[in-house]
């Protein structure tokens, strides 16, 4: 625990091409209302097959940061059919937990900008020590996701031992509505993610999202975790290239200040 009462973290940012272009437009928000992210480590996971280059990631000036070169499928020789790009990133920001050395670690999606400055961090959201603080949601897609979670659950030893969570569902819906987690701004304890990582056995997750997944396991296990409205705290999360750039700008020129622009 530092001495503000607030546990070390590492920063987690998932960086593809695409995603690598987000990041150029929320940047300057989390350098300028987020310095504590500029104190603390930070791991870039990489998608290795991207292109990205090291001297892109200099760009972002961060002085205590490393990169992570995600190669899945091909990593520790797996082979697996019908891959998303979606669920490789998602699935490397789960593994990635191995790679942090602080007691949490903070999973900030590319597409959410800082809005203001103020208070962002409370040291109370870590006491009794949650497996993670992130905000509450409402559904998962699609709709029979906790019942494959559930069926998952009962072939692993550790998991089978805690009741399924049966949460009913239409096969026809979209969604199943219940309550649950978003993971765009997420403190998650290391230790924790790490044993829940390790109960796929490193191969892929039950479902193909990385929040319905530790999500699913504390709630079966009973762990206990907080959910906190990131709103509140000044964070938006903003579809579309074109908005996020433009919110972004909208945030830093509110408080009279220029974009500090990524140059390598």
């Amino acid at each position: 625990m530092s001495t503000s009462g607030i546990p070390e973290f590492t920063t987690v940012v998932g960086l593809d091409r695409e995603h690598i272009e987000e990041l150029r437009a929320v940047w300057p928000t989390w350098v300028m209302f987020r310095p504590e992210i500029m104190r603390n480590p930070l791991l870039w996971v990489v998608d290795a097959f991207s292109g990205i280059t090291l001297q892109e990631l200099q760009a972002f000036h961060h002085q205590n940061a490393r990169a992570w070169w995600w190669d899945w499928p091909t990593h520790r020789g797996m082979e697996v059919p019908a891959i998303t790009q979606r669920e490789r990133m998602l699935t490397g920001l789960v593994w990635a937990a191995d790679s942090v050395e602080t007691p949490y670690y903070l999973k900030i999606d590319t597409d959410v900008a800082a809005m203001g400055p103020g208070r962002w961090i409370e040291t109370h959201w870590f006491e009794h020590d949650p497996v993670f603080v992130t905000s509450p949601w409402g559904y998962t897609k699609p709709a029979d996701a906790i019942h494959r979670l559930d069926k998952w659950g009962d072939s692993i030893s550790e998991m089978a031992v805690f009741p399924r969570l049966n949460i009913p569902f239409d096969p026809s819906a979209p969604r199943v509505r219940h309550r649950r987690i978003i993971s765009y701004v997420f403190f998650g304890r290391t230790d924790w993610t790490c044993a829940m990582q390790k109960l796929t056995h490193y191969e892929r997750m039950p479902v193909p999202s990385q929040d319905t997944f530790l999500w699913y396991c504390a709630a079966r296990r009973g762990d206990f975790f907080r959910t906190v409205k990131m709103k509140n705290y000044g964070w938006r999360h903003i579809n579309g290239l074109k908005k996020l750039q433009a919110e972004a700008m909208r945030a830093l020129q509110h408080t009279g200040r220029e974009a500090m622009p990524c140059t390598s």
